[in-house]
């Protein structure tokens, strides 16, 4: 039986590390929320992003007179995001590292909108609800977070992936992706107008988009 849950797991795992990055970089991932998220000249956004998913620069490239900030998950994401936007011409990208942990590295209201790209569902439930924290500190008043993230499957197919993220990643990390609730996060951080703008299906998954405010 252990030989066989083993296996099991295994083919789980490689399913997995196969899937996983070509998922996160789904234009379903990024495009609604950055419909919703409407990026103007003048403004200055946050771009926070799980360690797979679309990096900052294709928005620094289709939206030059907007200021964007990219926080990766270490040092060394951030350094070759700095790399890349210096070799692109890009001069309205920065790129900083962060760890779900500490602090962010911007002090209070340093930015008109914030946007999280399926940065939540990797963290544990305290690694979630700081991040949440962090963007509603770093936000100006009135200030909108966009973010999106895995969402609750409607089908067996959609739900292929939370079900082996949750193997991979732990399922208490999964557990309010799988039933939808993840936006509750948001409010329990101290956002006010958390509404589910809508979801799309990835084949294996689905993603929902979600906008938040700051009071």
């Amino acid at each position: 039986m252990n030989l066989i849950l083993g296996a099991r797991r295994w083919i789980a795992r490689r399913g997995f590390e196969r899937t996983y990055p070509v998922l996160m970089r789904d234009p379903a991932c990024t495009e609604p929320l950055i419909a919703a998220l409407a990026p103007e000249a003048g403004e200055r956004i946050l771009y926070v992003r799980g360690p797979q998913a679309e990096p900052v620069l294709g928005l620094a490239r289709r939206f030059p007179g907007t200021g964007f900030v990219g926080l990766e998950a270490d040092a060394e994401r951030a350094a070759a995001t700095r790399a890349d936007a210096a070799a692109a011409g890009l001069a309205n990208v920065k790129a900083f590292a962060y760890e779900a942990r500490g602090r962010m590295p911007f002090p209070p209201a340093s930015f008109d909108k914030a946007a999280s790209v399926m940065a939540l569902h990797c963290e544990p439930q305290e690694g979630k609800l700081r991040i949440a924290r962090e963007l509603l500190r770093v936000l100006r008043r009135q200030g909108s977070l966009l973010a999106s993230d895995l969402d609750a499957a409607r089908g067996a197919q959609e739900g292929a992936l939370v079900k082996v993220a949750s193997m991979m990643l732990g399922e208490t990390r999964l557990r309010q992706h799988m039933d939808g609730t993840w936006p509750d996060i948001l409010s329990e951080a101290g956002f006010a107008r958390v509404k589910r703008l809508g979801s799309h299906s990835v084949l294996v998954a689905r993603v929902a988009v979600v906008r938040a405010s700051r009071r």
